[in-house]
């Protein structure tokens, strides 16, 4: 099983317990290969309805030129309105790393024009560059899982990878050995299977569901139940074309350049600390919620959601949408999954800091924000922690 199937269950269901079931914002996605800049959905509302319209800009030297415009099906959520008053639309939109503002005139017979474009120069994003004033090393935020069309990543990441020579990550890549002595790990317990431990009408919705994914279920039958999920979970979004994330692809090119790759834990703790997650829910409630999770499309949706708060590097929403919603959900699996692990974690960075070697220290983009995150907890051992821009 790869080890990132598991936190990708995990970051879903966090961000998911304060999300609402409708459909996510649709986000802005360039083309790199054409220079197009699509906006799925924008919004257009008069006095008795509102009308939605995805649009094609192309990016020419540095500015936006409108190519096309089109109705299409409402969404709820779109990524910016016209204002019914003016019939314009100023909104922020990212083009490869950079920022643009773009001003947009809605004019009769539903034609669009571009009034004003703006390149506001490199986006912020979820890298620190932390110095005890004499050495530094980087400390990025990372989404365990993307898409595509997510790289590629923002170009600090390049740039800090590019100036270290070493590169550190939650857990790394595990080997045989690795896997096979933390293997009575995944199994429940109780040893009973799945189907002894959930009621009739779950397991037979669990059945269909993994059915229908085109899986096996007897390849998860005794294992814990929230491990289980885990792996389900990681099944169904690379059903979707989902891809490994952040780590992987640093990792694969740290063993290209022969860069040496340094775990902050090992498998086996980290497969023990998801393992005991969801103590409060029963064997029921857990897939319950991981089947109305990936059958309403919320899990994606959440997926999104959180690429888009690390690409942006908006702790604040992690903050307030996730950690604080985790809490109120269960404060000891916070503790364990979170707070208890970056208190782990800081006497490791504190030694890397200590060498005149430039390190890349790459954990979970939820390690971030709060009073229990990194970088507060950093800034408040003396450290300077500033957001690295390239």
């Amino acid at each position: 099983m790869p080890v990132f199937n598991s936190r990708i269950r995990y970051l879903l269901l966090v961000f998911s317990l304060s999300a609402s079931q409708s459909l996510p914002a649709q986000t802005s996605v360039f083309d790199t290969s054409t220079s197009v800049l699509s906006m799925p959905c924008v919004a257009a509302a008069d006095d008795s309805s509102t009308t939605y319209y995805s649009l094609e800009l192309s990016l020419q030297g540095d500015t936006l030129v409108l190519l096309g415009a089109e109705e299409t099906p409402p969404r709820p959520s779109c990524t910016a309105s016209f204002n019914s008053i003016s019939n314009e639309l100023l909104d922020s939109v990212r083009v490869g790393d950079d920022q643009y503002r773009l001003l947009l005139r809605l004019g009769e017979d539903n034609q669009f024009s571009v009034l004003e474009t703006e390149n506001l120069g490199l986006g912020p994003t979820s890298l620190w560059r932390v110095s005890d004033g004499t050495n530094h090393l980087f400390l990025g935020g990372t989404v365990h899982a993307l898409e595509s069309s997510d790289f590629p990543l923002p170009s600090s990441y390049d740039a800090a990878y590019t100036q270290s020579v070493s590169l550190i990550t939650e857990v790394g890549i595990p080997t045989e050995i690795e896997i096979l002595s933390a293997q009575s790990l995944y199994f429940d317990p109780s040893q009973q299977s799945l189907e002894q431990r959930l009621s009739e009408d779950v397991y037979n919705s669990l059945s269909d569901f993994v059915e229908a994914e085109n899986g096996h279920l007897a390849n998860v039958e005794f294992w814990r139940t929230n491990l289980a999920m885990n792996d389900l979970t990681g099944f169904y979004l690379s059903n979707r074309g989902i891809i490994a994330g952040v780590e992987s692809h640093f990792e694969n090119l740290a063993t290209i350049d022969e860069k040496s790759v340094i775990a902050l834990e090992t498998y086996e703790f980290q497969l023990q600390t998801l393992g005991q997650q969801d103590s409060h829910l029963t064997d029921d409630e857990i897939v319950t919620r991981t089947l109305e999770s990936l059958e309403s499309g919320s899990a994606l949706f959440g997926l999104r959601e959180l690429i888009e708060a690390w690409r942006y590097g908006d702790l604040e929403l992690l903050e307030q949408e996730v950690l604080d919603a985790m809490i109120l959900e269960n404060e000891q699996d916070y503790n364990s999954l979170l707070k208890d692990r970056n208190l782990d974690w800081i006497p490791q960075i504190e030694a890397y800091l200590s060498s005149p070697e430039v390190e890349l220290v790459l954990v979970g983009v939820l390690h971030m924000p709060g009073e229990d995150g990194l970088l507060e907890l950093l800034e408040g051992l003396g450290y300077s922690v500033e957001r690295y821009v390239n």
